[in-house]
């Protein structure tokens, strides 16, 4: 008895799924027809990659363009991929800001108004912008900066992020469960053998 309730002890110690962080993959290709309808002078470009976002609530302070008091989002910390496959080669993190962040809108993923960050990649120097007036609402644009942040170019983008998903584990309470399960059906199975004695 003292051997499986050992073993449930130490089943219940095994690490669940962490929420701690969640990956999202991206792509991203110049919007040609956004360029077309606007006169904008795009640059051909197309990328794709991985974030690595933590889950992180709204405090309506410090991030009030991300839904508001209380809403969750995904804080990016982490961005790896190639742009016109040369690799990212930074990321500028904007934490506790919102800007850099993933939201969920009507079932679509995707970076909240208002929202920037940066990266680099083939030596030049790139960032998300999402607009918030017309004709650029909700649209997210890359703009190309030069050494000293200073905006040179714009590209509308089409943007697709998908939650990557995870291999799940199995979970510590379950297993402890299943381990208390095992012991009482262990228990069931000697108290029957001592009755048919």
């Amino acid at each position: 008895m003292k051997k499986l309730f050992l073993i449930a002890l130490l089943l219940s110690a095994l690490p669940g799924v962490s929420s701690a962080d969640t990956t999202f993959d991206f792509s991203f290709s110049q919007s040609a027809a956004l360029c077309g309808n606007f006169g904008i002078t795009c640059t051909d470009i197309n990328g794709s990659g991985t974030f690595t976002a933590l889950l992180t609530m709204n405090d309506g302070v410090s991030s009030p363009h991300c839904g508001g008091l209380g809403v969750s989002y995904y804080q990016i910390e982490g961005m790896i991929g190639e742009v016109n496959g040369s690799p990212i080669t930074s990321f500028t993190s904007t934490a506790g800001t919102c800007l850099g962040a993933i939201i969920l809108v009507n079932g679509v993923f995707r970076f909240p108004p208002l929202d920037y960050f940066g990266f680099m990649t083939g030596g030049e120097r790139w960032q998300f912008f999402t607009g918030d007036m017309n004709p650029f609402v909700g649209i997210t644009i890359l703009d190309a900066l030069d050494n000293s942040g200073a905006i040179i170019g714009e590209t509308p983008l089409d943007l697709t992020i998908t939650q990557a998903t995870p291999t799940p584990e199995p979970d510590a309470l379950l297993l402890t469960l299943m381990g208390f399960l095992g012991i009482g059906f262990w228990k069931k199975c000697i108290i029957s053998k001592k009755s048919n004695r």
